[in-house]
This record gives C-alpha cells, structure tokens and sequence, in this order.
C-alpha cells in the first residue's frame, strides 16, 4: 500500500544546507575561514581541542577544475561552496577520494531561482595536499513529485564513500546519500519531508558509482511513490518517531555492511525536535544489488544523554573512521535547533571512540566519561556554528572540517583542513 502524508510545514534533517535560504536577487559575498592548531595526535584520555579560525592554521581546501557555483551573471552565486565531505583511500596506496555536496542556484528560462544541491567528486594523488575534479557523482535530475505532481528536481547530497576489499584483493564502492525534492522555482525550506529518502548503491570504482543500482530506504514520512524499496522504520517498534532520516554513515566488517542515520523526529509544529533525535545502527549482507539488501535494526549509538554530555540537544553529521591506531571513531557534530533562526545550530565536532556497531555504543572511559579523542570548534561563526567532518588516517590532511556562512539570503560552505589527527 502507498503512504501518501502530508508533509509539516517545513523541511528538516539536512548536514550544512538546511535552513531558510531566500534567493537573493544581488550576488551575496562571503567566505570560508579555518583553524586553530598544528598538526597533533590525540589520546583518548585527553582529547586535542581546536578552534578553527584562520587559514593560515586551518588552510581550505580547493578542488581545481570545480570552483563554487556562479549565477549566469558570473557573480558568485548565494548558494555555493564544498559541503558534507566523505574522504577514503582507494585500497592497497591508490589516490584519495574525496565526495561533497555542491550547492547552486539554477535560473530557468522564465527567470525562476531554484536551489539545487548535486554530489560531485574529487580525487588526490598528492595524499590530500592538492585535490582536482573528476566529475559530478550524482547531479539534480529534473523530477515530479508523485504527491503533489508539481515538477522540480531531485538533489543528491550528504554522500558518504566506503571502499571494500574482498579476500580475493578485489575492491567494491559503496556509497550513501540523501535524495529529495525541491519544487521548481522554490528553496531549500520547500523541499517536502514525503521526498527524503537514503539512496545506497556500490560499484567498482568511485567514479561508475553514478551509474549503478541504486537501492532506496524510507522514514515515517517517506511516500512510498519515491520507489522505496525498505521502509526502516517498520524494523522496530522504537523507530516510528523517526520522521526522517538524515547524514549516512558507512562501515564494514566481516562480511557486514553497517549503516548509521540519524534519526530525525518533529514536533508538532512541523519543526525538529533535536532532543527526541538519536542515531540508529542498521545491517545488512550486501550481496547482489542494493534494492534486494535485507536491512536489520541493530540499535541506537547515541541519543540524547550522549548529545548532553557532548554540549548539545543532538547529535548529527556522523562520519566513521579508523583511527592510526585501529580505533573504530565517530565523528559527529553536535546541534540544536533555533526557533529565532530557523536553522539548525551547529557545536564543530567532536571525535568518539566506537565501543561497537553490533550492540551500538560509544566508548567511554573507566570514569563513565565519553572517549573523546578531539574537539573541533569555530567560535567566530557564531551563532549557527560550524559542522560536518570527515577523516582519513592514511592522508596528510587531518580531521575536515566544513565551515558556513550562512543567514537569510545566502550560504557559503567550505572544507577545511583542521590538522587534527585523532
């Protein structure tokens, strides 16, 4: 049976591009910025803590060939930059690879504005010094939305990248997502929560991850019309309140495929309730395509108590990584919601250590305190903060970091090298 739900008044759940975006006719002007710190190791009883401020300490990172999006007058568009950035080694010394959303505006032929995100991407053969283009990964593609039948396009963004290798030394992509929908001539605060859904596909290169199946997960609020093929909210009685899911993470061990959302209730209002939020643990034997992928509920790695005792009502913008050390890490950002703002209020990130992902958990230490390795802040970007990381142990960049300015008419994002390696 289809669910057909009408979504609440406005959208929520999104890494660094969520919020009351009003297009604005002039070019707005903007930056990145960076931090505070040289390169370091963290211990686990005594986490690194930096406030990213400048470039010098903290450079950008620029991808040659991809610069930020520009309106047809040439002047820098209101939406533009790097965001949500997945960083992985391709096995056995290859290049890096780095995923990010790209945010746009388009101007149609009747003059309308419409904010697109794609998800393009980048590689480094200098172990992450200097990046370059290779190719949008997944770009807005021009859709109807089933439930209202108003016609628009489906962004792609929040990707996360994850290389497997088999014990035969063949290697296997996959890759996760947010897909949604943003009606013609409308912003990013229009897209309706019926149109979120987690995309999953895998492939034998980056690059042919454009192209592959592609298997498609719902929330409470998913239509099924958006061709869900597993409604992960059906798996546990716990999990209905989750009206959307958001920011995925990927790992991989023995044969497993786990999977890490965020979990995104509203309140009544329509707006998030960032308190209620948790991060949810699924699995899965990834063998054929994607859309046949058998999911199983595995429990929640973090929720409230853990975002308190992190500095925030939530926690979001979970990436995994290995630590030099073997140390399975989270990075997460922590947030709360402004109602003043309407936006999400980003804390920078903090690095966890992984207790486990089969009876999800967060390590701590013998005084029940959270095993943070690192602390990543950018006090200048008050109030709504920075947020989104991700880290590969085997580059020379440490911990990324993505910077936003934002406010009502604008949204300028970058990535940042924070020289933090946990």
């Amino acid at each position: 049976m289809r669910r057909a739900r009408p979504g609440p008044p406005i959208t929520a759940g999104r890494r660094a591009l969520v919020g009351v975006v009003a297009l604005a006719a002039a070019a707005c002007t903007g930056g990145g910025g960076g931090p505070a710190a040289g390169p370091t190791t963290a211990g686990t009883a005594d986490p690194v803590t930096v406030d990213c401020l400048g470039d010098a300490d903290c450079p950008a990172l620029v991808v040659e060939g991809d610069p930020p999006a520009a309106m047809p007058s040439g002047a820098p568009s209101p939406l533009r930059g790097y965001s949500d950035p997945t960083v992985r080694r391709e096995p056995g010394g290859g290049p890096l690879w780095m995923a990010y959303s790209w945010p746009s505006v388009h101007v149609g032929p009747d003059g309308t504005r419409t904010t697109r995100v794609e998800t393009h991407l980048a590689r480094s053969d200098d172990d992450g010094r200097t990046w370059r283009a290779v190719s949008p990964l997944w770009r807005a593609t021009e859709a109807t939305d089933p439930v209202s039948g108003r016609r628009g396009w489906t962004d792609h963004e929040v990707p996360n990248l994850l290389p497997v290798t088999d014990g035969g030394g063949a290697t296997r992509w996959f890759a996760a997502r947010l897909d949604l929908f943003v009606p013609a001539g409308e912003g990013l605060g229009s897209r309706p929560p019926a149109s979120f859904r987690i995309a999953l596909t895998s492939a034998a290169t980056p690059a042919a991850l454009a192209t592959a199946p592609t298997g498609v997960l719902g929330s409470a609020l998913t239509d099924d019309r958006w061709g869900v093929d597993q409604d992960l909210t059906a798996l546990d009685g716990s999990l209905g309140r989750c009206a959307l899911w958001n920011e995925p993470a990927l790992h991989h061990a023995g044969g497993t495929l786990y999977l890490a959302l965020r979990c995104l209730p509203l309140a009544r209002d329509g707006t998030p309730d960032v308190a209620a939020s948790s991060i949810e643990v699924f699995a899965t034997e990834p063998v054929g395509e994607p859309a046949t992928w058998a999911w199983r509920h595995q429990g929640r790695l973090a929720g409230h108590a853990e975002a308190e005792e992190l500095g925030a009502d939530g926690l979001t913008q979970i990436d995994f990584a290995r630590a030099a050390d073997g140390t399975l890490l989270a990075i997460l950002t922590p947030d709360d919601w402004s109602d003043e703002h309407r936006e999400f209020v980003h804390h920078g990130l903090r690095v966890v250590e992984v207790a486990s992902l089969d009876d999800p958990r967060l390590a701590r230490h013998g005084d029940g305190s959270l095993a943070v390795r690192a602390v990543v802040t950018a006090s200048d970007l008050a109030p709504l903060g920075p947020g989104a990381g991700a880290y590969e142990p085997t580059a020379t960049t440490g911990v990324v970091l993505m910077r936003r300015e934002i406010d009502r008419a604008s949204l300028v994002a970058g990535i940042h090298d924070t020289r933090v390696h946990p």
